[in-house]
């Protein structure tokens, strides 16, 4: 659904290195949850609308959840990412929930 209304294409995923840390970021289909893709400290995945940060092995698996969408009585979500965390956020501002993943002194390294 989401692609039928978008005026623009999505990309099926996206990697990129960032504050020491790998990430890949894929709108979906849904990922495999008990065999993620290896060597990411971060996988970002939509598609469900389901928001939530959960550990998994060694990898946080982030869903940003949806704006306007939310399923599974999840709220209106957002994330953040900035250089030492990931935070989802709902649409009043208030934390959701935070994963901290670097401090400073690892970034100015």
């Amino acid at each position: 659904v989401d692609q039928m209304i978008s005026k623009f294409e999505f990309e099926f995923s996206i990697e990129m290195t960032f504050a020491h840390k790998k990430f890949l970021f894929t709108h979906g289909p849904r990922l495999n949850m008990e065999a993620l893709p290896k060597g990411y400290s971060f996988i970002f995945g939509g598609h469900t609308h389901v928001s939530g940060i959960q550990k998994i092995g060694t990898t946080f698996y982030v869903n940003p959840g949806s704006l306007s969408l939310p399923k599974s009585n999840t709220k209106n979500s957002y994330v953040v990412l900035d250089e030492t965390s990931v935070s989802l956020f709902d649409l009043n501002g208030n934390l959701i929930d935070r994963k901290n993943f670097a401090t400073k002194e690892t970034i100015t390294k």
